[in-house]
């Protein structure tokens, strides 16, 4: 849903020279960053709060510019969605065009249906324990990763019985190398000082593998 008409105006990659499929690398080596528990409570406002993906932040006063990849919000009482500019975020939508409610198992892809704008299913906002399937840039937000790649991910997303509230952003997860992503899939990338760690890349350009790295 997008508020213009209500006057509110990963340093990873190249698969390639791992002369590896798809399907084989993302076996043989594992891309999924998982932000961990965030356990983030999205306020029942009209400015809602906004997701940063890449450094893990929140801002409770909804930017719906700058650095950010995604709104929740408040319409009326009722939980919504604003995927946002800066980084062409959208997100996986059922055949009625909604934001669709996944679960463990689903697989996200290019193949995928993706929007840039969409409303809440119904199934969010009648209360379910589910996952929000994501697209968005991510292409130049790291160092050495091309400017206009792809990063394809999920956010976990507690709704309330209430149209949606109480709502809790629980975690999220996406794949830095362009592959697909299960959800659920066992992360093996955490982010320190704006870089990405990931077990298995030391031989990957600018990637670093070292656990002596983790937070």
């Amino acid at each position: 849903m997008n508020r213009v008409g209500l006057v509110r105006t990963i340093a990873c990659v190249a698969l390639a020279a791992l002369a590896l499929s798809c399907e084989t690398a993302a076996r043989a080596a594992p891309t999924v960053f998982h932000s961990g528990p965030l356990n983030h409570t999205v306020p029942r406002t009209f400015d809602g709060t906004s997701l940063n993906l890449v450094t893990v932040q929140f801002d409770d006063t909804g930017p719906l510019s700058g650095d950010w990849d995604i709104n929740f919000w408040s319409l009326s009482g009722t939980l919504a969605i604003e995927p946002l500019d800066a980084y062409a975020l959208r997100v996986v939508v059922d055949d009625a065009g909604y934001a669709a409610v996944l679960q463990r198992g689903d697989r996200i892809a290019s193949t995928s249906a993706f929007a840039h704008t969409a409303d809440l299913s119904p199934e969010w906002l009648a209360g379910v324990d589910g996952y929000l399937g994501i697209e968005f840039l991510c292409g130049g937000r790291f160092g050495g990763m091309p400017t206009d790649q792809i990063c394809y991910g999920y956010i976990h997303i507690e709704s309330g019985d209430a149209s949606g509230f109480p709502a809790t952003i629980i975690n999220y997860a996406f794949d830095i190398a362009e592959l697909p992503i299960i959800i659920d899939d066992v992360p093996t990338c955490w982010i320190k000082s704006e870089t990405i760690f990931c077990d298995g890349f030391n031989s990957v350009a600018g990637m670093q593998s070292s656990r002596d790295a983790a937070p």
